[in-house]
């Protein structure tokens, strides 16, 4: 075997992987899975997207959902909503709603919180939530300037 190295090993060093040296049967088994692996590869960043896609519809959906939920809240009389939630929009309780309608309620600092974070694209339901009261907690723990 040659001292010449491998041309897979300078594309790997070519393309900033840390990777300093790799025995010839791994290199040769690595170039051999290539095609698999760039193939695989492709379909989990496709499929990572759609999920992204869909942690930021989710939140989308959970606002226009909780809008609904505040104007049919109003609406209900005295001892009608836990009823309407569950019977008429099929929760199991009215934690589901209440979540909704917080998202809803908190929407514009909400949108203003995630335009700020880097990732913002993957924040679930929950995440958003979390955001929320972090922030509450955040807003609660300032002294007040007298």
């Amino acid at each position: 075997m040659s001292d010449k190295p491998n041309t897979f090993l300078v594309q790997l060093a070519e393309a900033g992987n840390a990777l300093k040296t790799v025995k010839a049967a791994d290199a040769e088994r690595i170039a051999i899975l290539s095609p698999q692996l760039i193939e695989l590869a492709a379909t989990v960043r496709t499929i990572h997207v759609e999920i992204t896609d869909m942690f930021a519809q989710g939140v989308e959906r959970a606002i226009i959902a909780g809008k609904a939920l505040v104007a049919a809240k109003k609406l209900c009389r005295h001892g009608e909503w836990e009823f309407f939630v569950i019977n008429e929009c099929g929760f199991r309780t009215t934690r589901t709603a209440a979540r909704y309608m917080q998202l809803a309620r908190w929407e514009p600092k909400l949108r203003q919180m995630l335009e700020a974070k880097k990732d913002s694209m993957s924040v679930s339901q929950s995440g958003a939530l979390k955001l929320l009261t972090d922030a509450k907690r955040k807003r609660k723990r300032k002294p007040s300037a007298k």
